[in-house]
């Protein structure tokens, strides 16, 4: 879906997941519009992400120079993630949308979300990255895109995260996000899946 409007996205209820995973490393945040249309729920993905300076300016890793320059990723400046900055855009999506709830990854998230919290009364919600939080909105993200209700933009940054997320199927039929190698990326889906726990209707 490229025609997502601020005006339809300022209609629509707003989960947000964020998942920091590492300070040196891309940091997703992701946010999740769930609007009643047809009588049924749509769910929107809207992704935004961040990756230091040193990382973007590798010159083994051309792809983050050319989502750089596309606007697709932001590079802050230094070795390390500007959280101060993650911390300021998300005040200003507190602002923009009807935003429920911010849900996150506790990896290097306390400060960031307890601020956020006291800041705007918004509830923060942990996500333990366990199968018993992440399996259910993981298999309902799947269904929900093969059922044409759950919607994203087109980032080509998410596109091709999600490409590389290998489903780790355990003895009891739960699945969980795994990546074959380090350099595979997939903090945007689990950000996804992380808000997507809290956003999806019953």
């Amino acid at each position: 879906v490229n025609d997502l409007t601020e005006e339809f996205l300022k209609e629509c209820e707003c989960f947000i997941g964020l998942d920091l995973a590492s300070t040196k490393d891309v940091a997703a945040v992701v946010k999740v519009f769930r609007k009643i249309q047809n009588n049924k729920y749509h769910y929107y993905i809207v992704p935004r992400f961040y990756l230091p300076e040193r990382q973007t300016q590798d010159p083994t890793k051309q792809h983050y120079q050319k989502w750089v320059h596309e606007g697709y990723l932001i590079d802050t400046e230094g070795a390390e993630i500007d959280y101060q900055r993650i911390s300021a855009d998300l005040f200003e999506d507190a602002t923009n949308y009807n935003v429920k709830a911010l849900c996150y990854d506790p990896w290097n998230a306390s400060d960031i979300t307890q601020q956020f919290e006291a800041k705007t009364r918004i509830p923060r919600i942990k996500v333990e990255q366990r199968t018993q939080f992440i399996s259910e909105p993981m298999k309902r993200l799947e269904s929900g895109i093969v059922a044409r209700v759950i919607h994203h933009n087109n980032n080509p940054v998410m596109n091709w995260m999600i490409s590389n997320v290998e489903a780790f199927l355990d003895r009891k039929d739960n699945i969980f996000p795994r990546k074959n190698r380090p350099e595979d990326k997939i903090d945007g889906p689990v950000a996804a899946i992380i808000a997507l726990s809290q956003a999806i209707a019953p």
